[in-house]
């Protein structure tokens, strides 16, 4: 009788060892497809990602509760340890994958001692595509705006319009910067908009740069067109006339500029 007992016992637990192997593995075989499904797709949806990862994670814990032998107590904290450090991770990450992702334009350096170059600057974790650019020189449509006739090369010297097929956050499928070379009506006070539509969304960038004590200062100001979401807003210490609010900002360079 007390070895068909132990007999049976041992059964139980070779089988209960036998399950969470199985769903060892299997939990394994999905947290590899969720890897290789954020590795392979071109733009990897978040949720799905984290419901896989969601469901490893409890296939995982099932079976290291069925395999180990360990008091319950100790299985408690450690589940629960595990549990905490997985919310935490998966929230921390769900924040930086929602984050909104925009272009922007900078100004990079001084060419020829009167020309901006202008160069494109992306945030966000999402690749933009079909994305066009409407730089307008605010300064010299102002001074248009007096005459009464306006020829195309007067348009030509107020705004240029640009095209990228994409903009990748990492900097994938091109060797150098995105940029752009722009002679300013007024070179040391200068005011600018750009209008930027991309595929999904559009945005509108306020730029102005000025010179003051030798030194350039910016103020740029992003937002979402669409919900009048500011999503960028910097202004250097210094900065004569601020045209937005007068609350403290966070420094364009490098603190913004500079990704």
């Amino acid at each position: 009788m007390a070895n068909r007992r132990a007999r049976r016992e041992e059964e139980i637990r070779r089988k209960a060892e036998r399950d969470a192997r199985i769903k060892f593995y299997f939990a394994l075989a999905v947290s590899l497809f969720s890897w290789g499904y954020k590795a392979i797709a071109r733009e990897p949806n978040v949720y799905f990602g984290w419901i896989l990862n969601t469901f490893a994670f409890a296939l995982f814990a099932r079976a290291f509760w069925e395999y180990f032998d360990w008091p319950r107590w100790i299985k408690t904290v450690v589940a629960s340890a595990s549990s905490v450090a997985f919310v935490i991770v998966f929230v921390l990450v769900i924040r930086i994958a929602l984050r909104p992702s925009f272009v922007f334009l900078f100004p990079g350096a001084v060419m020829n001692g009167d020309t901006w170059d202008f160069i494109v600057n992306q945030r966000g974790p999402e690749t933009l595509y079909a994305v066009e650019f409407l730089f307008i020189d605010e300064d010299k449509a102002a001074e248009l705006r007096k005459r009464k006739e306006i020829t195309p090369s007067d348009l030509a010297s107020m705004q240029q319009s640009f095209r990228f097929p994409e903009v990748n956050p990492k900097g994938r499928g091109s060797i150098f910067a995105r940029q752009f070379l722009w002679k300013p009506f007024s070179f040391e006070h200068e005011h600018f908009s750009v209008e930027i539509t991309t595929r999904n969304a559009r945005f509108h960038e306020d730029m102005r740069i000025e010179k003051a004590s030798g030194k350039w200062l910016e103020e740029i100001t992003v937002k979402d067109a669409e919900k009048n979401k500011i999503l960028l807003a910097c202004r250097d210490d210094g900065f004569p006339h601020a045209s937005s609010s007068h609350e403290k900002l966070p420094r364009c360079f490098p603190e913004i500029t500079l990704p």
